[in-house]
């Protein structure tokens, strides 16, 4: 391969679901960006997603305001693709999934490319050795594989072929992390690549329980996102399971593997679903009903949390108060996501209430980091914003299975509570804690994201305290307990 250049001028071929994402992240972090298709129709509805996209960056807290408003004129919008891709360094095809379509593109992309441009695909599917066979670069061929929605998920997979250079890699990782995005090498060809091949593998599963009658549907996507779920936002499975211990891991192994799907073909309940023209969201019915307010509901609550979880990925600033911890306190504390249940405590202008959150996440370690989430409804929520503080108050076990037992509210003032019978008290920082719980965690919010029906608070932990031995408080995945 000859020596590259530096990169400073994107093509992205197709303008659609993904394209217009992948050329609106390039251009709010500075470059010049070509964004091809053949559909002018298309090109005009991609203008008005780059809109909603970079809106979206901007509450992520990916880019500035001022990013957000010049990245369109970085933007270039043609139907031509020898003009699109006349002086480009890197040409990222998005275009639909059919390797007879993307052949032929790539074949125009070697004639009418400068020689030293690399040429990568977005396909989810194809081997890039497909796409480079019909190239006279195969060495600055490979697959940049997105996931949607491309501009708001950091991941891209470089997928090389066996011609793939070194170089070719190199420059791509270089150019992915310039932007923040998270570039994960796969070092050989393989069908579904990674990521896809994790997915797929946990959709045969979950098809298998329902198939059997284990679950239903609405129970296996509850058991997901509000289970394990939450720990892979921040963590992935090598770390979970190394945190678990290998040798609980192997013992669990044993037990369920033999038992878990290994079907080569796919499950009949999902061919009767297509055959009957049941298609999910595009149909308007899949394992669910989904009439267009719900579908718009769910696609803006997935992207409202990513931008929730991304604004706490980003390495906090100078602004961020830097909590007063002892770092062995500070090891111990959030040490892993929350599932318990506990008590949360918030009060403003003599206001005060006591309610449960719809979730409570655990998003970083040093400074630790909490994420809130509580419905728009809530007679707490003001409470929470016009203090911008929060206290979390752990649970005694028995005191968990009372609140159980009473029905878990979502987020409302503590009536509930009150049979639980719960003092309160004032903390340290001024703020209020239930007396008779395991301690409490003072929280201070450093921003709220609306997501959907509710509001998502980041916070920094500012203060810890327990109300029995003197011990730190300790988060697990069964809940609250005192650390050892």
């Amino acid at each position: 391969m000859m020596d590259t250049p530096a990169i400073r001028r994107i093509t992205v071929i197709g303008a659609g679901l993904m394209g217009h994402g992948i050329a609106l992240e390039f251009a709010a972090n500075g470059y010049d960006v070509r964004l091809q298709d053949q559909s002018a129709a298309q090109l005009a509805k991609a203008e008005a997603s780059i809109a909603e996209g970079l809106r979206r960056l901007v509450a992520a807290g990916r880019i500035s305001g001022a990013d957000a408003a010049a990245a369109p004129g970085r933007i270039t919008l043609t139907s031509s693709l020898p003009e699109a891709v006349i002086d480009a360094d890197v040409v990222i095809e998005a275009v639909t999934e059919n390797i007879d379509v993307k052949r032929a593109i790539f074949a125009e992309l070697d004639a009418h490319a400068p020689r030293h441009a690399i040429l990568a695909s977005n396909s989810s599917t194809f081997m890039p050795s497909l796409m480079a066979a019909v190239t006279t670069r195969p060495e600055q061929v490979l697959v940049a594989h997105y996931f949607n929605p491309p501009h708001l998920l950091p991941l891209v997979e470089l997928v090389r072929s066996d011609e793939t250079s070194d170089a070719t890699i190199s420059a791509m990782h270089a150019l992915y992390t310039d932007i923040g995005k998270s570039p994960a090498i796969v070092q050989k060809e393989a069908p579904g690549f990674v990521g896809n091949r994790l997915q797929m593998a946990l959709y045969r599963e979950a098809l298998a329980i329902v198939e059997a009658g284990i679950a239903s549907p609405e129970d296996v996507d509850t058991i997901i996102h509000t289970g394990f779920g939450r720990r892979l936002s921040v963590a992935g499975v090598f770390q979970i399971f190394d945190a678990a211990g290998l040798d609980v891991t192997l013992a669990v192994a044993d037990q369920l593997f033999p038992d878990i799907a290994t079907t080569s073909t796919a499950p009949s309940l999902l061919r009767d679903k297509v055959a009957q023209g049941d298609l999910g969201i595009k149909s308007g019915r899949g394992f669910y009903d989904w009439p267009p307010d719900e579908a718009i509901a769910l696609r803006s609550r997935i992207g409202d949390a990513l931008a929730a979880i991304a604004r706490l990925e980003k390495s906090p600033g100078s602004e961020t108060p830097e909590p007063n911890l002892d770092p062995a306190v500070r090891k111990k504390i959030l040490r892993a996501l929350t599932y318990g249940l506990y008590g949360i405590t918030a009060h403003h202008n003599g206001e005060r209430g006591v309610f449960t959150a719809n979730w409570l996440s655990q998003a970083s370690f040093d400074p630790p980091v909490v994420m809130l989430s509580v419905e728009n409804d809530s007679s707490t929520l003001p409470l929470i914003e016009g203090s911008g503080r929060f206290v979390i108050c752990p649970f005694t076990a028995e005191q968990r299975d009372l609140a159980a037992a009473l029905g878990k509210p979502k987020a409302r003032a503590g009536d509930k509570f009150e049979s639980l019978d719960l003092a309160v008290v004032r903390t340290s920082s001024g703020d209020i804690a239930l007396a008779d719980s395991l301690g409490y965690i003072a929280c201070q919010v450093r921003a709220a994201v609306p997501a959907g029906d509710s509001v998502v608070f980041i916070a920094d932990v500012i203060e810890i305290a327990s109300f029995s031995d003197g011990a730190p408080l300790e988060m697990r995945a069964a809940g609250f307990r005192h650390a050892g």
